[in-house]
């Protein structure tokens, strides 16, 4: 088992309820959002247009809680922190990327009928090492 899978594990248990900076040191940590398929795809164009302050690192298909690319068995219908989701509705769409504060500001500027996010402070710890990741 990895140690972002360690982390992510004892997290869901209730073991580590504090924030993520400077935890698991090497791996990638993201922002995630969920929001309706509509507002995602929006929201997928703004990130490739602003790579550098936004760059996605993981999206999913819509109702589907397991990010493929960034930590293949993770499951986000049982969150970290909190009570688990008994189901991401159809159309809903789970969306990661690195910098919090200047994609979170465009989202909640465009008002998206929904908007499922992260705690400040409280990342997804990724299973992608660091050193592998490049913004352009």
């Amino acid at each position: 088992m990895t140690e972002p899978q360690k982390a992510r594990l004892a997290m869901r248990a209730g073991e580590w309820r504090g924030p993520t900076l400077f935890q698991v040191p090497g791996y990638v940590q993201t922002n995630l959002v969920v929001l309706p398929k509509a507002d995602a795809y929006d929201f997928l164009v703004y990130c490739q247009r602003n790579p550098r302050p936004c760059p996605l690192i993981d999206l999913t298909d819509p109702g589907d809680p397991e990010p493929r690319l960034s930590a293949p068995g993770a499951d986000l219908a049982h969150p970290l922190y909190g009570a688990p989701v008994k189901e991401i509705p159809h159309g809903i769409t789970p969306v990661f990327w690195a910098c919090g504060v200047t994609p979170q500001r465009a989202a909640l500027t465009s008002r998206p009928k929904l908007m499922i996010t992260h705690a400040p402070g409280h990342a997804f710890i990724t299973d992608i090492k660091a050193d592998q990741f490049c913004i352009p």
